[in-house]
């Protein structure tokens, strides 16, 4: 419980009368809450809370009031000289148990919610380490497979963000891009995709040879895996980067890309080409005679 809150000795007021209007859900609890005590307690001191603002800061406001009722006895909150005339005071001890009350709950909810976050965040990191330890001990390509599109499906989520490196998912992903399985690649190229916007992350994929790997996953025959890929070198763009990212046999291959029938994989190249690329360079790609990037395949449509 909060330092500073006391609860009264006389304090005869049921907690299932205080308790009763609000017992429908955490955020609708609180939002119920305020607008209970604004209306039987507080009053025009209370006016100021706005039911269309945020929970959080509502919540915040009301617990201060709360305090200040319970600091300063039957004084008002807010007992500023112009506004004591249009404040009611609270004078009752029933009333100020109420607002006891209000305080200690709301302080329990907010303690809650802390605990609850911590145990879920424990729960999220466990279930990502079991799959990591599934996907390792397993010898069922078909189970790997599911692990590594669960892991990459998370990878979406900047909350895992965290996790995932401590369990070196990444290192993971990074490493399935060379192995002969398509999905091992499909999994892990859109893994990258989703992980690499984070700055952490992105530094790491650098530093680990990473552009390199994505540029391989160019001549897959995977249309998602290229897709993948090529979002994925955007979003690893930096002034250190861009040499590799936009080297001529990369310009090329855009270029052909851009140049396909399937939409999804010509309108991806061309942004690439427009966002990355100077218009000198792509003109200079376009008139070499010695096509470096011929070799690679366009992905099936």
């Amino acid at each position: 419980m909060t330092s500073g809150i006391v609860a009264l000795e006389n304090d005869k007021v049921p907690r299932k009368d205080l308790t009763s209007p609000f017992q429908t859900g955490a955020h609708q609890s609180l939002e119920k809450l305020i607008v209970h005590y604004r209306d039987v307690v507080f009053g025009e001191c209370c006016a100021q809370i706005d039911r269309g603002a945020n929970t959080l800061k509502s919540v915040l406001s009301l617990y201060w009031i709360c305090i200040e009722c319970t600091a300063h006895g039957n004084r008002k909150p807010y007992a500023e000289d112009d506004h004591i005339q249009r404040r009611k005071s609270v004078q009752s001890s029933t009333k100020l148990a109420r607002l006891k009350f209000a305080a200690n709950w709301i302080s329990d909810e907010m303690a809650s919610s802390g605990q609850l976050r911590e145990s879920k965040s424990q729960d999220r990191f466990d279930y990502l380490q079991a799959l990591v330890t599934e996907f390792q001990d397993t010898d069922s390509q078909e189970a790997k497979e599911q692990v590594l599109a669960n892991l990459a499906n998370f990878a979406y989520d900047p909350s895992n963000y965290q996790y995932l490196r401590q369990l070196q998912v990444i290192d993971l992903f990074l490493d399935m891009l060379t192995e002969d399985n398509e999905r091992f690649v499909e999994f892990g190229i859109g893994g990258l995709c989703n992980l690499c916007l984070d700055k952490e992350n992105k530094e790491y994929i650098l530093q680990n040879n990473g552009v390199q790997a994505v540029l391989n996953c160019l001549s897959n025959p995977n249309e998602d895996t290229v897709l993948s890929a090529i979002t994925t070198l955007m979003y690893l763009m930096t002034p250190l980067s861009q040499k590799e990212i936009t080297a001529m046999p990369v310009i090329e291959c855009m270029l052909r890309f851009s140049m396909s029938k399937n939409k999804r994989l010509s309108n991806l190249a061309t942004v690439f080409l427009e966002d990355l690329c100077s218009s000198e360079e792509v003109e200079k790609a376009r008139n070499l005679h010695n096509h470096t990037a011929l070799g690679i395949p366009l992905p099936k449509e």
